[in-house]
C-alpha cells in the first residue's frame, strides 16, 4: 500500500530527469567524439595531400637524383596503393593513432597521384621519429623514362655492395641507409646482402654488372631489376614493384612512339638524319612483350643498340642521363 503518493511522484520525476540527462550527456559525448574523429580525418587527408606535394621536387632534382626527409605531425601509417591501367596511378592515404598507445584511426581520403612512380611497401609506419626518408634516381632506357621515387621509414644495412651502389648510398647521405662496416649496423636493421652472406633479410644477385641487371630475393619471392630499379626492388614490396614496372613499360612505349614520330618529321623536312623510326619501334615491340619484371633483361641489348645509333646519327633525338 502506497502511503506517500507525492513522494512516489517526486521519485519518478527524479528518475526520469536522470535518464534524460544521461541521454543528453551520451549524445554530447558522441557528438564530441564524432567531431574529433572528423577533424582527425580531415587532418589525415590534408597530410596525405601535403605528402603528395612533397613528391613534386623529387621529379625536378639533379640528374643523379635528389633526397628529402618528411617529418610528420604524428606517428603515421602511410598507405601506398598502386594501380595499373594505361599510365596508372598511386592512391596515397594517411592514418594516425589516437593518443599514445592508441588504435590506428580510419585513413583519411586517398590522394590520387598519376604521374609519379613511388616505390615503397604498400603500408609503411613512421614510428616515434615520425620521419619518412625519400630519394629519387632516374631510369634511363635508353632515354630518361622517368624519375623513380623511393620511400621508406626503415633502417637498411648494405653488405658488400658493388662500387656503383656504394657510391650511390654514400652520395645520398641519408641517415637510414648504411654500408656495413663492422659494428655500425644493428640487428634490427634490414640487412641487404650482395652475392650471398648470412643473416640476410634479402639478397641481391647481379647477373650483368656492366648493365646493372640482377635479381632481388626477399620473403621467399624474387623480382628482376635493371638500372636504378634495383632500389625499387629493395624498398618496395613485390606487388607495388611489379605494378610500377608495368606502368613504366607503358610510359616507355608512348615515349618511343613520340621519338619515332619526331624521327619521321625531321627526315621528311630534310632538317637532318636522325636514328630510324623503325629501329625505335623495334624497342616498342620488345617492351610490349614484357609482362613482369622478369622480362626486363630482354630489352637491354636493344636499349644499348639504340643509344649507339642515336649517338652516331647526324642529329640526336635524346641525350642520355
Amino acid at each position: 500500500m502506497i502511503r506517500n503518493r507525492k513522494g512516489f511522484e517526486f521519485s519518478f520525476a527524479w528518475i526520469f530527469a536522470m535518464l534524460v540527462g544521461a541521454a543528453i550527456l551520451f549524445l554530447a559525448i558522441y557528438a564530441a567524439m564524432q567531431f574529433v574523429d572528423t577533424g582527425r580525418h580531415v587532418l589525415d587527408t590534408t597530410t596525405a595531400q601535403e605528402l603528395s606535394i612533397l613528391l613534386e621536387p623529387m621529379e625536378t632534382g639533379v640528374a643523379e637524383g635528389s633526397v628529402d626527409i618528411a617529418t610528420l605531425r604524428d606517428v603515421t601509417r602511410i598507405n601506398n596503393d598502386c594501380y595499373e591501367g594505361r599510365f596508372g596511378r598511386h592512391e596515397i592515404s594517411i592514418s594516425t593513432k589516437q593518443g599514445v598507445g592508441g588504435d590506428w584511426q580510419r585513413p583519411g581520403e586517398s590522394i590520387s597521384v598519376r604521374n609519379k612512380y613511388v616505390f615503397s611497401n604498400s603500408t609503411i609506419e613512421t614510428g616515434d621519429e615520425r620521419k619518412v626518408f625519400l630519394f629519387s634516381k632516374p631510369l634511363d632506357l635508353p632515354w630518361k623514362v622517368s624519375p623513380l621515387i623511393f620511400a621508406t621509414t626503415e633502417n637498411y644495412c648494405f653488405r658488400d655492395p658493388p662500387r656503383m651502389v656504394e657510391n650511390d648510398i654514400q652520395g645520398l647521405n641519408i641517415q637510414n641507409l648504411k654500408i656495413y662496416e663492422g659494428g655500425n649496423c644493428s640487428i634490427d636493421d634490414i640487412h641487404v646482402c650482395f652475392e650471398g652472406g648470412s643473416d640476410c633479410d634479402m639478397t641481391v644477385h647481379m647477373k650483368d654488372e656492366e648493365n646493372n641487371v640482377g635479381i632481388v630475393n626477399k620473403n621467399g619471392e624474387r623480382v628482376t631489376y635493371v638500372g636504378n630499379l634495383i632500389y625499387g626492388a629493395i624498398f618496395a614490396d613485390n606487388e607495388t614493384y611489379e605494378c610500377n614496372v608495368n606502368r613504366l613499360m607503358f610510359r616507355l612505349i608512348q615515349q618511343a612512339n613520340l621519338y619515332a614520330s619526331e624521327s619521321n618529321f625531321l627526315k621528311g623536312r630534310g632538317k637532318c638524319d636522325p636514328i630510324s623510326a623503325n629501329r625505335i619501334r623495334t624497342l616498342t615491340t620488345i617492351v610490349s612483350g614484357v609482362e613482369s619484371s622478369e622480362g626486363l633483361p630482354n630489352i637491354i641489348s636493344q636499349v644499348n643498340s639504340l643509344n649507339e645509333q642515336n649517338r652516331a646519327a647526324e642529329c640526336r633525338l635524346w641525350y642520355r642521363g
